[in-house]
């Protein structure tokens, strides 16, 4: 599933790289991975334990210290 979405974004940043998606578009979607299923702290701590950066490495493009 992980793998799936790593392409979905790479192919986001390709259509962006060819001018075929606006700007906005990129920024709505880079949003949504990282804010998705994050209503309260509850549903938040079973998604995402406090030691994962998979959302935040998919949103960054580069390494995190």
């Amino acid at each position: 599933m992980y793998q799936r979405q790593v392409a979905n974004v790479r192919l986001l940043g390709e259509a962006y790289s060819y001018r075929l998606v606006d700007s906005g578009v990129v920024f709505d979607t880079l949003h949504l991975l990282v804010a998705f299923g994050h209503d309260t702290p509850e549903t938040a701590a079973s998604l995402d334990p406090p030691t994962s950066f998979f959302r935040i490495r998919r949103a960054v493009p580069g390494p995190i210290d």
